[in-house]
C-alpha cells in the first residue's frame, strides 16, 4: 500500500511536469543590500513582553487575474518529496522490526522506576538490624573468650591445687609409712594414712589400711563398715553386700549398715527388695520400741525414694516426720533438698533456714551438709543423689 501511494504521488508529479511551464514574472532589480540593517529600527522588546500573535491563515479564492502568483515546479514537488521520505522511513522501520533488529528507543518510553521511600526505609532498617546483630555477635564472642579464659584459669588453678595436695599427701603418707615401718600397729598412723588415701580417691590403697585397722581393732565396727564401703566404691558390690550383711547379723538396726546395704542392692538393680529389707528392719524397731532407730529407718526409707527419683513419695514421708517431731533438723534438711530438686526454690530456702536454726553447733557433719545444700542449689539431680549420704541419719 505504501509503495502504491508513493507511485501515485510520483505519477502525479510526472504528469504535472509534462505540461509546458507557465511564463515566469520577472521581479524588478534592486540594489544589493545587507541581510540585516546596521542599526535596529527599534529597541528589542523585553522578555516580559507578550509574544507576537501567530499569523492567521487566510484563505484566498483562486483568481484568474493576471495579478495572482503562478506556482512553480519546485513548489509542487516539495510536499511530494517530504511525504515520500516519511513513507520510506516507515517502510525501513517496519522491515527492521520484522528482521529482528532492535529498533531505536522511543523517546516516549517511561523512565526506569525509582526506589520508593518505603523500600528505602526497609533497606535502612535491615542494614541497621544487620549491624546490631553483628555487634551483638562480636560482644558475645568477646564475652565467650573472657569466660573461656576465666574457666581456663580456674582449671589451671584447680590442677595446681590438686598437684599441691597430692604432693602434700605423698609427703604425709610417706611420713606415716615411716612411722608404721617402726610400729606396724600404730592405730593413729593407720587412720591418718587411710584418710589421706581416701581424699585422693585411692580406694585400693585405702582398703589395705582399713584391713590393717580391722586387724588392729577387731571389735570396732567402724573399720568393718569402712572396709565394706571401700569395696562398694571400688565397684565390688557383692563383697560389699556380704560385709554389710555380716554387720547387720550382729546389729540389725545399725542405720549405716542398712544404708550401705540398700545402696549396694540399688546399684545391683534388685528393685523392690530394697524397700522390703528396710521395711523388715522398721517393723523390728517398732516391735522392740526402739524409737530412735525407728525414726532413723523411716528417714532412710525416704532417702532411698529420693535416690530412686520418687520425689513425691519422699516428700510425703518427710512431711510426716516433720509433723511427728518438728525439732528434728534432719527432715527439714531432706525436705529442702527434695524441694530444690523439684525447683521449688523459695520453699527449699525456708526449710534450709529452719535446718540452720535447729542444727547444733557441735554437729560433726555440719560442713558436709553445707556442701549438700550448695549442691542442691546448683548441681544436677544425679550429682546430688550420688553425694547425698547418710552420715547424719544416726545423729540427732
Amino acid at each position: 500500500m505504501t509503495s502504491a501511494m508513493a507511485m501515485s504521488f510520483l505519477s502525479t508529479t510526472a504528469a504535472s511536469s509534462s505540461q509546458p511551464p507557465l511564463p515566469a514574472r520577472r521581479l524588478p532589480r534592486r540594489n544589493p543590500s545587507l541581510p540585516f540593517p546596521l542599526r535596529p529600527p527599534h529597541r528589542l522588546s523585553p522578555f516580559s513582553a507578550p509574544p507576537p500573535e501567530p499569523h492567521r491563515l487566510t484563505y484566498r479564492t483562486h483568481s484568474t487575474s493576471s495579478s495572482s502568483r503562478t506556482p512553480t515546479a519546485a513548489g509542487l514537488l516539495s510536499p511530494v518529496i517530504s511525504t515520500s521520505r516519511t513513507l520510506i522511513f516507515l517502510l525501513v522501520a517496519s522491515l527492521l522490526s520484522l528482521s529482528g533488529v532492535r529498533p531505536l528507543p522511543s523517546l516516549a518510553s517511561p523512565p526506569p522506576p525509582t526506589q520508593q521511600p518505603q523500600e528505602t526505609e526497609e533497606q535502612e532498617q535491615q542494614q541497621e538490624s544487620e549491624e546490631k546483630q553483628q555487634q551483638q555477635q562480636e560482644e558475645e564472642g568477646v564475652e565467650a573468650e573472657v569466660e573461656e579464659a576465666w574457666l581456663r584459669q580456674d582449671e589451671e588453678e584447680e590442677v595446681e591445687e590438686k598437684e599441691e595436695e597430692e604432693e602434700e599427701a605423698d609427703d604425709e603418707v610417706q611420713m606415716y609409712m615411716e612411722i608404721l615401718s617402726r610400729d606396724p600397729g600404730d592405730v593413729d598412723a593407720l587412720k591418718c594414712a587411710l584418710f589421706a588415701k581416701m581424699r585422693r580417691a585411692e580406694w585400693g590403697g585405702a582398703l589395705g589400711f582399713a584391713r590393717r585397722l580391722r586387724e588392729a581393732e577387731p571389735g570396732e565396727v567402724e573399720w568393718r563398715l569402712m572396709e565394706a564401703l571401700l569395696h562398694e566404691l571400688k565397684g565390688d558390690l557383692a563383697e560389699a553386700e556380704r560385709l554389710f550383711n555380716e554387720v547387720l547379723a550382729e546389729k540389725p538396726l545399725l542405720v549405716r549398715a542398712l544404708h550401705g546395704l540398700a545402696l549396694c542392692m540399688h546399684k545391683r538393680s534388685e528393685g523392690p527388695t530394697v524397700f522390703e529389707m528396710l521395711e523388715k528392719a522398721l517393723q523390728l524397731a517398732i516391735s522392740g520400741e526402739r524409737v530412735p532407730e525407728e525414726r532413723n529407718i523411716k528417714l532412710l526409707i525416704a532417702q532411698m525414694h529420693v535416690v530412686k527419683g520418687q520425689l513425691d513419695v519422699a516428700s510425703e514421708k518427710l512431711q510426716n516426720l516433720i509433723n511427728e517431731d518438728p525439732r528434728d533438723f534432719r527432715p527439714h534438711l531432706c525436705q529442702g533438698i527434695v524441694y530444690a530438686l523439684l525447683d521449688k526454690k523459695e520453699e527449699a530456702d525456708e526449710l534450709f533456714d529452719t535446718y540452720r536454726s535447729l542444727v547444733p553447733d557441735e554437729f560433726p557433719d555440719k560442713s558436709f551438709i553445707s556442701d549438700v545444700i550448695q549442691a542442691a542449689r546448683v548441681e544436677s539431680k544425679d550429682r546430688l543423689q550420688k553425694d547425698f549420704g547418710s552420715e547424719f541419719l544416726s545423729k540427732k
